[in-house]
């Protein structure tokens, strides 16, 4: 009798019911999604120069990682409040190793290169969004700190993971060895789901005599959402593309050209582990940080110095470390009946915010310099504040508040 029982009942005699272990498979994945992120940053001239094509290559590489991180979470919108979530994660987790196994194998041809970097990057950003749902199912009351955790892994791995992959190559490993460590590790990681499952899931409860509220693309906080989140990638882009060429260009400074960027990102992880401590004033954080990164770009346009712009480099890691996933973990606080659309439909706005910064601000360095163009960053973080502050101001926010804790 026990050979006819179930698929999914014999599958649970293997599994392990623990909160905690389940827990830690969301936060593995996305440290190796860290790995992902800095090996691509970390790789993309090597790619473009074995195909001879310097920046032209570069360019024509990125836009097909922008393009995907756009499409496919629009694509996965539709029907992400039908799935498991943990169904999502495997399915897009599984595409990812595939797609970084062609990578590698089939690095040599150019277009193949092309399609696997469309398909990568869309899937980790898809399965990245669907992590932070998966992991609130198992305890609602801590969305912001799952949020900003898996923030914080991501980003340590993305300090760490460069030095590794630079010792790598330097002793004869190719780019291609990145994709392939990856396919490896993540495909173990998801594996993990087969044999542990969480001990209860909470999901929302909708009474018989109440119908599932249809999702509203007008409702002002979705919208709030998507310009905070949209203006967090253009100041975080923005940031990032002016430091290196500032120290370079402006300052003369070969050592904080050098390290500027990891000071940016060294200040974003405590202030990630701090948010993730904060339950009741999300956003009031987010404002405030808005008004600080202000404060910071301001300073590293007024007050240059080698070691002083240094300082005000970490000072904006620190503003910038916690918007992004504090925004991620409250569009799941706000609708949690439709978490995984309004997740997924968060993406494309990052996606989008980064390509145009990128052209924009490049644009804008050319013109005034890297040291000025931190000027317009100060405008716009000021700009950025009033949406935040409308939006912690918000009639509904008690309301909100009241079904969380529910």
């Amino acid at each position: 009798m026990e050979d006819s029982a179930p698929a999914p009942k014999r599958r649970a005699k293997f599994q392990i019911k623990s909160n905690r272990l389940y827990t830690l498979i969301p936060y593995l994945i996305s440290f190796l999604l860290g790995f992902s992120i800095a090996g691509y940053q970390f790789s993309l001239s090597d790619i473009s120069r074995e195909f001879g094509m310097g920046n032209s290559g570069m360019g024509v590489i990125a836009t097909a990682r922008a393009i995907g991180m756009i499409l496919l979470p629009l694509l996965v919108s539709f029907f992400a409040d039908k799935l498991p979530k943990k169904r999502i994660a495997q399915i897009f987790g599984w595409l990812y190793v595939a797609f970084s196994l062609l990578m590698g194998l089939g690095g040599g041809n150019f277009y193949i290169v092309l399609l696997s970097v469309f398909f990568i990057y869309s899937c980790s950003t898809t399965l990245y969004a669907s992590l932070v749902i998966i992991l609130a199912e198992t305890a609602p009351q801590k969305t912001n700190q799952f949020s900003n955790i898996l923030g914080l892994v991501n980003g340590l791995a993305s300090m760490v993971y460069p030095i590794i992959l630079g010792a790598l190559m330097s002793r004869g490993m190719s780019w291609r060895g990145h994709y392939f460590i990856l396919s490896a590790l993540v495909g173990l990681t998801l594996l993990a789901f087969f044999f542990i499952a969480p001990k209860k899931v909470y999901q929302v409860e909708i009474k018989k005599d109440e119908q599932k509220k249809k999702f509203n693309w007008r409702d002002t906080r979705f919208l709030a959402l998507c310009l905070l989140l949209f203006l967090n990638v253009v100041m975080d882009t923005s940031i990032g593309y002016f430091a290196k060429p500032f120290f370079a260009s402006e300052l003369h400074s070969a050592s904080g050209a050098a390290i500027c960027i990891s000071i940016i990102n060294g200040g974003m992880l405590p202030a990630k582990y701090f948010a993730s401590r904060v339950r009741k004033r999300k956003r009031e954080m987010i404002f405030i940080t808005f008004l600080g990164l202000a404060g910071a770009t301001l300073l590293m346009a007024a007050v240059r110095g080698a070691v002083t712009s240094l300082i005000w480099c970490l000072v904006c890691g620190i503003f910038l470390g916690p918007q992004y996933s504090t925004i991620q973990g409250l569009a799941v606080d706000i609708f949690p009946e439709h978490s995984g659309r309004v997740s997924m439909l968060l993406l494309p706005f990052s996606g989008a915010a980064s390509a145009i910064a990128t052209v924009l601000m490049g644009a804008l360095s050319d013109g005034i310099g890297a040291g000025n163009a931190f000027y317009p960053l100060v405008a716009i973080a000021l700009l950025s504040a009033v949406p935040a502050y409308l939006f912690m101001r918000d009639k509904r926010r008690a309301a909100d508040e009241e079904q969380k804790a529910a």
